[in-house]
């Protein structure tokens, strides 16, 4: 065993004594062995300097010279044998894990210590204050150097430690990151192999890491929800555009949900794990269901496509669900603290995952009545939505509750200290989500409660909402986005109103200006509304002209709206021709 020894002084003798009292006896007594010829057969110790300022001092190591110890008083003999490379803080730290304390407050100036134990805690002190050092400066490949050094980490120490395991993994979770456009920043395909080789060496090294943390401490949710992340973080990054592809998307997407539901069965108020489960749920998984699989290769198979949108139907059914119970975790946080006190500072930590969690509400309740809108319906005069009369209040009344969700959304996202007395108004704040998104979102809301009811107000409020869009910046980080979207939609409430030339206004000049600059960066959905305008009005010339330039797109689900329209026009011609002659 060893003495640990606390001091305040600045200035220690080489050789030297340390006297405790009644004041302080009685304290140490618990914290040193009862048998007495145990006490004064220790030969060793160490003191560590116990005030803040003096942290960062070296320990001491000492030889214990002579022990004397009675019923009242203790007395140490000692000799400064050699000033450690150990700092007094992790001493104190390794003292208190030792002795399982909160504070080191709560222990003696004086223990004693089983040499080994002590020394290991010792060792994880100093590495995590090495790791504590390199994640403060995001110097991730500092740390992996230091893993390197256990390297195989299976037969090292580290194995059976899930604390440095975890910290280990973050890093390692850092260097996997891959979320760039690969094809634009490797040109030559041999570097981006390299590059995209040396990304999942670290990844597959994070997913070795955090399994491991969960074998050690099962009851831990932080590493199950750790573990559920690394899947999550593989999903997006599969999912950009010009990523990496060498994963299974909706493989990677399953596993982030088991363990992510891991997670949220031993603390079911984990927001951020809530938040992503029901990304997945609702954006992600139903996207690559209903448009990155075989529906591309069989868009006339009626029965495929029926099976892949209500398999998307229900997802996004169940992601909403999880954002709602996100909404409602949040509001009553101030019932779950312990400390009432806490409860602004934990609100504010979430209100990033809050304000999303309303605007997905509203989008997605938007996109279940958004899916059977149908531009084709205009050529033959009918409402782009068309609804059986008894389902007609159901999707009023979703509607309805996305427009309460994006108002909430407005509401909670303006942080700025001027008031304002309309919501239009509110939505001019670019804090968690774009003014511009939050204004376009609450527009195309306005916009299919008004095809439904035929009511003027919603007419009204899509058109103010699609203007204010138009006129609001992105934010600096979204500066070179367009908002081509938001044009095409103002174009197709025009269709609706059967403004037919002022939505060819609003798309033709764009639409002109792209094919002289030969840019081809006119969006195929807003070529398609373009075209049907025309064909609306009874331009075939214009419309096929637009028609043949993207039947061959390499968009399959376009290339499928193109032919059906195309094939609407050739039939219409025919049947033209046809009464002409009968006549």
């Amino acid at each position: 065993m060893l003495f640990i020894i606390s001091t305040s002084f600045d200035n220690i003798k080489n050789d030297g004594s340390f006297f405790w009292g009644e004041n302080y006896f009685p304290q140490i007594r618990n914290y040193i062995p009862l048998n007495t010829t145990d006490v004064i057969s220790i030969t060793e110790g160490i003191i560590f300097f116990n005030k803040a300022s003096q942290k960062e001092k070296c320990a001491l190591k000492i030889k214990i010279n002579q022990t004397h110890i009675t019923r009242v008083y203790l007395k140490i003999f000692y000799t400064v044998t050699e000033q450690l490379n150990y700092k007094s803080y992790q001493i104190r730290n390794a003292i208190k894990q030792y002795f399982q304390k909160n504070s080191v407050l709560e222990l003696p100036f004086c223990s004693a210590v089983e040499n080994e134990k002590f020394y290991l805690l010792l060792e994880d002190g100093k590495l995590f204050s090495e790791l504590s050092f390199y994640e403060e400066k995001n110097n991730w490949e500092e740390i992996y150097k230091i893993l390197e050094s256990y390297m195989p980490v299976e037969k090292s120490v580290l194995w059976n430690k899930p604390e440095a395991l975890n910290r280990f993994s973050f890093a390692t979770a850092k260097l996997s990151e891959c979320t760039e456009n690969l094809k634009r920043k490797f040109p030559d395909n041999e570097k981006r192999k390299e590059f995209i080789k040396q990304k999942k060496y670290f990844r597959e090294l994070t997913l070795k890491l955090r399994v491991r943390c969960i074998e050690l401490n099962p009851d831990n949710p932080a590493y199950y929800s750790n573990l559920a992340y690394t899947y999550y973080q593989s999903v997006n990054e599969l999912n950009t555009p010009n990523g990496r592809r060498d994963g299974n998307l909706i493989r990677d997407a399953e596993k982030a949900i088991e363990y992510f539901d891991k997670a949220l069965i031993l603390d079911n108020n984990r927001i951020p794990d809530i938040y992503r489960k029901a990304m997945l749920l609702s954006e992600i998984l139903p996207t690559h269901t209903l448009y990155k699989s075989d529906l591309n290769d069989s868009v006339n198979e009626e029965s495929q496509i029926k099976e892949k949108y209500l398999s998307a139907v229900e997802m996004i059914q169940r992601g909403i669900e999880e954002f709602i119970k996100l909404t409602k975790i949040y509001e009553n946080l101030s019932e779950k603290a312990v400390d009432n006190s806490l409860v602004p500072e934990l609100k504010n930590h979430y209100k990033k995952y809050y304000t999303k969690a309303l605007y997905h509400i509203a989008q997605k309740k938007l996109k279940l009545t958004k899916i059977n809108f149908n531009l084709f319906n205009i050529l033959y005069g009918y409402k782009p939505i068309q609804c059986e009369p008894d389902k007609l209040n159901s999707k009023v009344a979703n509607l309805n509750i996305a427009n309460s969700y994006i108002e909430k959304c407005i509401e909670a996202d303006y942080t700025k200290k001027k008031e304002e007395k309309y919501l239009i108004d509110l939505v001019e704040c670019d804090n968690f989500i774009a003014g511009v998104y939050k204004a376009y979102l609450k527009a195309l809301i306005e916009t299919y409660l008004f095809v439904l009811t035929e009511k003027t107000k919603h007419l009204i409020n899509a058109k103010d909402y699609f203007h204010k869009a138009l006129e609001m910046n992105f934010p600096l980080n979204q500066k070179n986005q367009n908002k081509m979207f938001i044009i095409e939609k103002l174009a197709v409430l025009n269709l609706i109103e059967r403004k037919y030339e002022a939505a060819i206004k609003l798309l033709e000049p764009i639409y002109k200006k792209s094919i002289q600059k030969n840019s081809g960066r006119f969006p195929l959905y807003a070529a398609f509304t373009l075209s049907i305008a025309y064909a609306v009005i009874g331009d075939k010339q214009r419309a096929t002209q637009i028609i043949e330039e993207h039947l061959n797109c390499g968009n399959k689900i376009f290339e499928h709206k193109f032919l059906k329209l195309k094939e609407h026009l050739d039939n219409k011609v025919q049947f033209i021709k046809s009464k002409e002659k009968n006549e």
